[in-house]
């Protein structure tokens, strides 16, 4: 056949390999014109298939297999007693052998095929045996016996390892990218036992690594290829029946040359196997059985990065079987979506695979162990060096290692761009009003100035990973009384910038003491009656509103805006801002009225004053779509938040924190109409944005798990109510004093879903809390303090603590009574529960007394 011709017969056996009989037919009919040709494909497809499993399984011989697979069940090997064949290779046969005396113990019996029992063959047997004897590792099959039989055949007998392929069981598992990681790191870590014991692997593949149920690894057949396989003194990969002593989907370029292995054979197939435990796919589309073409395919052809393969669509038949493997089915069993999986891989996962693949075995990681140290870091968010080593790079693992101070950092290392454009348009205004330019542009230098000092001064690479944004905060604090004493101007505005940082942070009582100093500089420069100061106040005012000190809040609001109705002949956009966010302490409070009062007042000035796309009139209508969310004014609410979410999604995309507040608020339409199941999917989004920016222990998160927590309980899913409530309630104490007015929400839902799960002391001791906390931070006639007084006394009810119920539940029913008016739904719930206490404690006139007030 000449070259034309076989270039032809390759182009149509590629094609024709992934068809299926009836399709092979007509392709074959249509593009083989040709009988000789289409005899010589026909030929070459049926060898094919019959190599289905080569790249999984060595084809076994047929002058060397003689009917042996059958001969040995029921025979004794050592003390065990061979029951069936569960594996064979090209050189032997593995079988389970059980052991049935005193110690009952099945086994994996490896036995040598006496058509391959070469010299050769028998020596390396006998060494591999001894090599395995010495390796004594818990992920690694032991070996349990060997030796030889009166009929001269070579065995050894390895532990049984119950369990599945590392992939499979990482997809019947979903385990998603950080878990696959994990377990992967525990088989790296095997292997380098391995090198460090002088045994390299060299068929390292899912199949030879096992999980078992436990989700416990286990690696086997160390060397069993090499020895099993009749190889040749001078090339001890090939063997002379022209098998490979591989498996070529994991094989390194230099095993199929035919090259020396080394520990960086292992090194390869370990970043193979990785590539297809994140991915799904294989880097190589190896379609033919010729080891020329394999050979070229895997030293010649530069795989596709692991974050874009996934968006590819292959077929794979497995025996009868057709699967499928598109992006969805991949994502499904990873992170669940595709645009969460491409995130995960892109970047430094990327990098490590790639380095760990190269087609040099110099250019890979040096050992097993530098390959896992860059996967601890990924998973530790420490820079890895399989990325190019950049300071932009090294920053943003900084960063990301500090998640809970995400927004401090990004108004450290971005205000330079961003933060300090609005300094510089603020300096713009400012020149206009009063024409000092120059001064202004100073100031911003000098503010720029400070700010970059501030970021260089710690050096995360000099002085470690244990820097934390807040020790760059902590050390500009402390200098800035002597680097900006002559400025006051510039020095009460960086103060305010540090004030605002601690605020994100949840350091309350630092925010305060930088807010302070700058409004006493503000004071001392535009005086006590000034629109400067009254924003200083205002600045102050929101972090004990953070804080939980409403009375103080409210205090510094009302000093605020008589400081703005006195300096000012028309309201401006800075009274707008006061008015919206004493309306948001209202809502706190509970005094839903005064709350929509001033945020309407607040939107009308903002309105005049900007455009409906502006980010503080978006904030605006939010704040008073809550007000009336709680008053019961639910398509007014519905409009103004999707016209907030629509602003900010214009301006920040879908993952930001303004985003995450209106997504709950968009929930609590949903709960007040008690459709808590479409309410959900709001909530999780809002959540994982918060996570995702703030880190695990914000301040804000205890109020997302709150949320969350709440609908679950609504939904009856009390378990899962409990377990987001304690994450609500332990992460509101590592921020808040436990009788903190913060705390207070957390406490009464976790105590609620405590008394559902049948824990009702524990319950009792939470409501209690919830209701003492309330009552002294609102006093006793206050809705929500009622309203946790009221579950407090059905907690008790449940206890069968009648005396101590009946005081609260009826405290609780006057007091909404009082608020409320009989008409809301409210009272009646608070009725019933007194109907049902007097029904139980056997007062029947005092339930009929109740009954009769519902029915009226």
């Amino acid at each position: 056949m000449n070259k034309n011709s076989w270039t032809e017969v390759k182009t149509i056996f590629y094609e024709a390999i992934d068809l299926s009989v009836k399709e092979r037919e007509n392709y074959l009919n249509t593009n083989c014109k040709d009988p000789e040709l289409k005899q010589e494909i026909i030929s070459l497809l049926a060898a094919h298939d019959k190599a289905e499993k080569f790249l999984e399984n060595p084809i076994l011989p047929k002058d060397t297999i003689a009917e042996n697979d059958n001969i040995f069940i029921g025979k004794f090997f050592g003390r065990y007693r061979i029951e069936k064949l569960i594996a064979q290779g090209g050189m032997g046969m593995v079988y389970m052998g059980l052991r049935d005396d005193e110690v009952k113990q099945k086994a994996a019996v490896k036995i040598i095929n006496p058509g391959a029992s070469s010299n050769i063959v028998i020596k390396r047997f006998q060494t591999e045996r001894q090599t395995l004897a010495n390796l004594n590792h818990p992920n690694i099959s032991r070996l349990l016996d060997g030796g030889i039989t009166q009929d001269g055949i070579q065995f050894l007998v390895m532990e049984y390892i119950d369990g599945i392929p590392i992939d499979e069981y990482c997809d019947n598992y979903k385990l998603n990218i950080k878990e696959r990681l994990k377990l992967f790191l525990k088989v790296a870590a095997v292997v380098q036992y391995a090198h460090q014991n002088l045994v390299v692997h060299r068929d390292l593949k899912p199949n030879n690594i096992l999980v078992t149920k436990d989700g416990e690894p286990k690696l086997l057949d160390f060397g069993i290829a090499k020895i099993l396989s009749p190889e040749g003194e001078e090339n001890e990969t090939l063997t002379n029946k022209g098998g490979w002593n591989l498996t070529p989907e994991y094989a390194s370029p230099e095993q199929v040359k035919g090259e020396s292995i080394t520990t960086a054979s292992d090194v390869y197939s370990l970043g193979i196997i990785l590539y297809k435990l994140l991915t799904g796919h294989s880097p190589y589309k190896i379609k033919s059985i010729l080891h020329s073409d394999i050979t070229r395919i895997i030293t010649q052809t530069e795989p596709v990065k692991p974050s874009e393969i996934i968006y590819q669509t292959v077929e794979r038949k497995s025996g009868e079987e057709i699967i499928h493997i598109n992006p969805e089915t991949v994502s499904r069993t990873r992170e669940g979506s595709v645009d969460k999986l491409h995130k995960k891989l892109s970047g430094d996962l990327d990098n490590v695979i790639s380095m760990a693949i190269r087609k040099e075995p110099g250019r890979r990681y040096s050992s097993v162990e530098h390959f896992s140290k860059d996967l601890k870091n990924y998973l530790e968010e420490m820079p890895v060096s399989a990325h190019k080593n950049s300071i932009g790079y090294r920053g943003k693992k900084f960063i990301k290692r500090n998640k809970a101070v995400i927004i401090p950092a990004a108004v450290i290392f971005i205000i330079i761009n961003i933060g300090l454009a609005g300094i510089l348009w603020q300096g713009h205004l400012a020149a206009k009003e009063r024409d000092i330019a120059n001064f202004e542009a100073e100031k911003a230098n000098r503010i720029k100035a400070f700010l970059l000092d501030m970021i260089s001064a710690p050096d995360p690479m000099k002085d470690g990973g244990e820097i934390k944004v807040i020790d760059v905060i902590q050390k500009a604090a402390g200098n800035l009384s002597n680097d900006l004493s002559n400025q006051p101007e510039i020095e009460a505005e960086v103060r305010t910038i540090l004030g605002t940082t601690y605020q994100n942070l949840g350091i309350y009582d630092s925010a305060i003491t930088q807010m302070n100093k700058s409004l006493e500089l503000t004071k001392n420069i535009f005086g006590e009656k000034s629109k400067e100061t009254a924003m200083g106040l205002k600045n102050l005012g929101l972090v004990y509103h953070y804080k939980g000190d409403y009375e103080k809040t409210e205090e510094i609001y009302k000093n605020a805006l008589e400081i703005l109705n006195a300096v000012e002949k028309n309201p401006s956009f800075e009274t707008a801002l006061l008015f919206d966010i004493y309306g948001s302490l209202k809502m706190d409070e509970g005094d839903y009225k005064k709350a929509e009062e001033l945020s309407l007042k607040a939107l009308e000035i903002g309105e005049s004053i900007r455009n409906a796309n502006d980010y503080d009139i978006a904030w605006m209508k939010n704040n008073l779509a809550t007000a009336l969310n709680y008053l019961g004014e639910l398509d007014k609410a519905d409009s103004l938040y999707k016209e907030s979410l629509r602003v900010f999604k214009m301006k920040f995309g879908n993952n930001h924190i303004m985003v995450s507040r209106v997504l709950n608020n968009l929930a609590f339409i949903n709960i007040y109409k008690n459709e808590h199941e479409k309410a959900l999917p709001y909530l999780e989004e809002a959540l994982e944005i918060k996570k995702n920016i703030l880190g695990e222990s914000h301040p804000e998160l205890v109020l997302a798990y709150s949320n969350l927590g709440s609908t679950y309980f609504n939904i009856g899913k009390y378990d899962h109510a409990e377990e987001q409530m304690k994450l609500s309630v332990d992460i509101a104490l590592k921020n808040f004093e436990e009788d903190n007015i913060n705390t207070s929400r957390s406490y009464m839902w976790y105590g609620r879903t405590l008394e559902a799960n049948g824990k009702i002391n524990e319950g009792i001791y939470y409501l209690k809390k919830a209701y003492l906390i309330r009552k002294k931070e609102f006093g006793e006639k206050n809705n929500l303090t009622l309203t946790a007084q009221n579950h407090f006394g059905n907690c008790l009810l449940t206890a069968k603590n009648f005396l101590e119920a009946e005081k609260h539940l009826s405290q609780s029913y006057i007091g909404m009574n009082e608020l409320l008016g009989s008409d809301d739904p409210t009272i009646k719930k608070a009725l019933a529960s007194l109907i049902k206490l007097y029904k139980l404690w056997g007062r029947n006139e005092k339930a009929d007394q109740y009954s009769r007030l519902i029915k009226n």
